[in-house]
């Protein structure tokens, strides 16, 4: 398998943003996979902007999955293969959920709880691992 589709020479973040203890995990549906990656890639930038307005750690999956409609037999491919991590890790701290240390799912934010109310509702103090749950576009 080649490089990620997706690179560019990126450092690593910063101390202050690597230590980032408070996660925000992005967590597609399955039916996500049905309607292919583009519909995945526009839910994944959604989720990372929201990650980053809550200064939060953003936590991935370990693998995308497309059906066999929009690739010849469908596939799943391990996220770091089809992007530079370090890359992401530019704009937002990244980790995948299959690193070590992974914090697990975490509390998932009530349906209609934007990213204001998940600061307010859902301090990084009581609720370090945040999870949103989108059915659709985000």
């Amino acid at each position: 398998r080649g490089p990620p589709l997706l690179t560019a020479a990126a450092g690593p973040p910063t101390a202050s943003r690597s230590s980032m203890a408070c996660t925000f995990r992005w967590v597609p549906y399955r039916s996500d996979a049905r309607m292919g990656l583009n519909h995945q890639m526009s839910s994944l930038s959604c989720a990372m902007n929201e990650a980053a307005a809550l200064g939060r750690s953003f936590v991935l999956p370990a693998e995308i999955c497309t059906a066999a409609g929009h690739n010849s037999g469908g596939a799943c491919i391990p996220f770091d293969e089809l992007f530079d991590v370090a890359l992401l890790s530019s704009f937002v701290p990244v980790r995948l959920a299959n690193a070590t240390g992974d914090p697990g799912s975490g509390v998932t934010l009530r349906a209609g709880c934007n990213a204001a109310c998940a600061r307010a509702e859902y301090p990084c103090s009581s609720h370090p691992n945040l999870q949103r749950r989108q059915s659709g576009l985000w």
